[in-house]
């Protein structure tokens, strides 16, 4: 339980943040929002021992209860939510300010102060035709978004800058190397999903009068947060959030804008949010950051398969919304919308594939970026989503038959009673990994965001998307995942004596293998021998996590983009720096050394996720160097030489064919091509026999029936 409990304090260390500071930037924010010019604000003094008791203190007072497997990619990061019985708003008249991006120029506006106390725990729609910048601020006011981040101050508010829903108003910050930059956060892209409009594709936002006040994040999307047991955040949740070191007074100066960098949340499609991860290491460089809120669990990929509205995937559809707002708007914020570059790492890495093979997203981006995850990752597809919802409807006391009576019964259920039910999904600890995940919708909708299994639209040539791609792992992407279990006495003793029907469940092949049991008996022969499952043989499931969830999508994923299409770029990375700061020190288990998944995020983004212990000169140097590795992308299209001295090449057609060995470009303090390190366990799975890139059983809904039906698969694993 120490390796939960530590695992659980990290995770959620943006919460302790919350907690502890959330009265003091109540009242300095509405301080800041009232005033027109730039106001110096003190710094906040939070101390590395305080910091320590903080943690103490919730690992005191939270209880995990039953033994729970906590995966790495899950990493909601959210924070926790604390609610007051009433929301208090008043407007004020603020001094002139510009409706461009110079100061000098002046005109009348009307801003509102964000509310000094919290919204109760029910959110309140904004009108769907008209809403003001007044009713956006009470949206912004829930406690998620009451958080500066104590590394990163504001110095005071920038000018309004006029979009086309209206006026926004930034917080000005400096960025590592001191650069002034404008921070816009929480603005609305869609009209609120919720009501009626839950399980459905978005809408563009209403226009809103007056000046929204964009220097607080909006809420997370709702969601069960496995590490705190509770529910968070909110329907009302579509918000954006642009960084800029520049505004553009004029669209026509397009020589002069920055590329655009998107980057997509992780969370396994059930957690996360848009705010942590902090912009000021990224604003040394010329580049415009976006980071976005999208739908998760059911809210986001629920799907009946045809018989109801919950047509699936709208979570993605959120994502494509939100690229077209950018490419409208993006021009505002200095940004090119020629030049869009979208990213992302588990969840999000997963996204980005989608919207390479997607139809609806073709035209919206420019280059792409996939971190530790790929469509053919298989926790990022969902062959039996109705299976899923008529679960979640039984849990909830709604018809199961009809799928109609089922939509409606699902769509008129309080938000967070849904939300906290998806945690009877899991079926043994927090498998499987993701109960609501992308799926394939029906035909004939002319909204669907895909309507094949991703194998089959690459195998069939369905790349819509040329954009360059660059994607890759980290080297020990699921070191935690193995040592959640290593660690946990319970569940270690489950898989050793259980395997054969516990490995299907949590490799994820149960539905995809003909024969279950043959394919366990190969996997434990293979990756452990004669020997059981332990510590002993720890690097050996370390290894079949990381190759079943990561490695053998992702090696796949750039192998069939190249016999597809020769002429799109395609390359392949290995994060393998090991630096001062890692997961596996925060979860108790800094001897055990590796690198994690989502250790690479902290050289990209001032996450906080550890402590406020500064990166030592070599961290540094390899954040500086990471973050201009991808801005170089972003720029050209291709990694170019910035971090080591090789010129990297493309994924070639040789070694698709297997006459050249496949290169990974080692990311290290020595850089370089590398052999691939697995390509032994990779043929391995190439080789199973699993039938779940089998056209005949997993193409579209037409091709394979509908899968509604419950197995008793899933009710033999729950317990009470």
């Amino acid at each position: 339980m120490k390796f939960l409990s530590g695992l659980s304090i990290l995770l959620c260390f943006s919460s302790v943040l919350v907690l502890h500071h959330v009265q003091a930037q109540n009242s300095t924010e509405s301080s800041l929002l009232n005033e027109t010019t730039t106001t110096t604000l003190p710094a906040k003094n939070i101390t590395g021992v305080a910091l320590e008791k903080q943690r103490a203190d919730i690992k005191n007072k939270r209880g995990l209860g039953k033994s729970t497997h906590y995966y790495n990619y899950f990493c909601p990061f959210t924070t926790t939510t604390t609610s007051a019985p009433s929301t208090t708003t008043t407007t004020t008249t603020s001094a002139p300010s510009t409706t461009t991006t110079s100061p000098s120029t002046t005109t009348p506006s009307t801003t509102t102060s964000i509310p000094t106390t919290t919204t109760p725990s029910t959110t309140t729609s904004i009108p769907t035709m008209k809403t003001t910048a007044e009713s956006v601020q009470k949206l912004q006011a829930a406690p998620e978004a009451l958080t500066l981040r104590a590394k990163n101050e504001p110095l005071g508010l920038g000018p309004v800058v006029r979009i086309s829903p209206g006026e926004v108003r930034p917080a000005v910050f400096k960025s590592r190397g001191g650069r002034k930059y404008y921070a816009f956060k929480g603005i609305p892209y869609a009209s609120p999903t919720t009501n009626f409009q839950r399980f459905k594709e978005p809408s563009p936002v209403s226009p809103w009068d007056g000046v929204l006040n964009a220097t607080n994040y909006g809420p997370s999307c709702i969601q069960y947060n496995i590490l705190t047991s509770s529910v968070e955040g909110s329907e009302d949740c579509l918000t954006i959030n642009f960084f800029t070191p520049k505004l553009q007074a004029s669209r026509a100066r397009k020589s002069k804008l920055f590329p655009v960098m998107v980057f997509f949340h992780q969370g396994a499609f059930m957690f996360g949010t848009s705010s942590d991860f902090e912009e000021k290491y990224m604003m040394d460089e010329d580049v415009v950051l976006v980071t976005v809120n999208y739908r998760l669990g059911a809210f986001g990929f629920l799907n009946t398969e045809g018989d109801s509205e919950a047509l699936g995937n709208m979570g993605l559809k959120d994502q494509v919304l939100s690229l077209k707002f950018i490419r409208e708007e993006i021009a505002n914020f200095g940004g090119n919308p020629n030049s869009i570059t979208i990213f992302g790492e588990s969840a999000g890495a997963s996204s980005v594939h989608y919207h390479l093979l997607s139809d609806l997203s073709k035209g919206l981006f420019n280059r792409a970026i996939s971190m530790s995850g790929t469509a053919l990752s298989p926790w990022a597809f969902t062959r039996s989503p109705r299976k899923m919802a008529k679960k979640l409807a039984a849990y909830l006391n709604c018809p199961t038959m009809d799928m109609n009576e089922l939509f409606s019964c699902l769509q008129g259920h309080d938000a967070r009673v849904i939300a906290e039910k998806t945690k009877d999904l899991y079926v043994w600890n927090t498998d499987p990994i993701t109960p609501f995940a992308p799926s394939v919708e029906v035909e004939d909708s002319l909204s669907s965001f895909i309507t094949q299994s991703p194998y089959n639209l690459m195998r069939n040539g369905r790349i819509n998307n040329a954009a360059p791609w660059m994607l890759g792992v980290v080297e020990d992407v699921c070191l935690l995942d193995a040592w959640s279990v290593l660690l946990e006495p319970t569940l270690l003793q489950d898989l050793s004596q259980d395997w054969h029907r516990i490995a299907p469940v949590t490799f994820m092949y149960k539905e995809t293998a003909l024969e279950p049991d043959a394919v366990s008996n190969q996997i434990k022969a293979y990756y452990f021998g004669t020997k059981d499952v332990g510590n002993e043989t720890a690097s050996n499931l370390t290894n079949l996590y990381s190759d079943r969830y990561f490695n053998h999508g992702i090696r796949s994923s750039a192998l069939m983009h190249v016999q597809t299409n020769e002429a799109i770029p395609v390359y392949l990375y290995m994060f393998s720096y090991r630096g001062t700061q890692s997961h596996t020190k925060y979860a108790d288990i800094s001897d055990i050394l590796g690198v994690s998944e989502g250790d690479e995020l902290q050289y990209l983004f001032n996450t906080n996720r550890f402590s406020e212990t500064a990166l030592n000169s070599t961290d540094e140097d390899i954040s500086k160097k990471f973050v201009k590795l991808w801005v170089s992308f972003a720029k050209e299209g291709k990694p170019t030489a910035v971090w080591g001295d090789q010129e990297w090449t493309r994924v070639t057609p040789a070694q698709v064919k297997g006459d050249e060995a496949l290169k990974y470009y080692s990311l290290n303090e020595k850089c370089g091509f590398i052999d691939e390190p697995f390509s032994a366990r990779m043929n391995f799975w190439d080789n199973l026999p699993l039938n779940e890139n089998n056209n005949e059983l997993f193409g579209t809904i037409n091709e394979r029936g509908q899968s509604g039906e419950d197995d008793g698969f899933f009710s033999s694993f729950i317990t009470s």
